[in-house]
């Protein structure tokens, strides 16, 4: 399988390579470490923590960049990247952010099985 036009191994690289850079970008805006465990914000200590990072802040995060003024309408922000993580170049590395998104009723159940689902053909 490939995505972003190369093998899935170099698009998981990818994905830990945004993740790191999603949390600089949020420390420059001011956010601190998160406690949630599904927070882009969460501490990322080791290698096993960068490969389960989120690439989405928690609600109370999101809350926080809106009242800062970085992120002005969150709502519309979070379905923009439920948009794009469901698409074919995101969703081979973007399941646990649409289970997330499913679980805050942003996708349905079956946008959710039918964005995860792998073709092994």
């Amino acid at each position: 399988r490939e995505s972003w036009g190369v093998p899935i191994q170099n698009a998981l690289a990818c994905r830990t390579g945004l993740a790191t850079a999603i949390q600089a970008v949020l420390r420059a805006a001011g956010l601190g470490v998160c406690p949630h465990h599904d927070c882009a914000m969460n501490p990322i200590a080791c290698l096993g923590d960068l490969a389960s990072a989120s690439l989405l802040c928690c609600p109370i995060c999101f809350r926080r960049l809106e009242l800062a003024g970085v992120v002005p309408n969150v709502a519309e922000t979070v379905v923009r990247l439920g948009t794009m993580f469901k698409s074919p170049t995101w969703r081979p590395v973007c399941h646990r952010e649409l289970r997330i998104l499913e679980r805050w009723g942003l996708i349905s159940r079956a946008q959710l099985q039918e964005a995860t689902t792998v073709d092994l053909t």
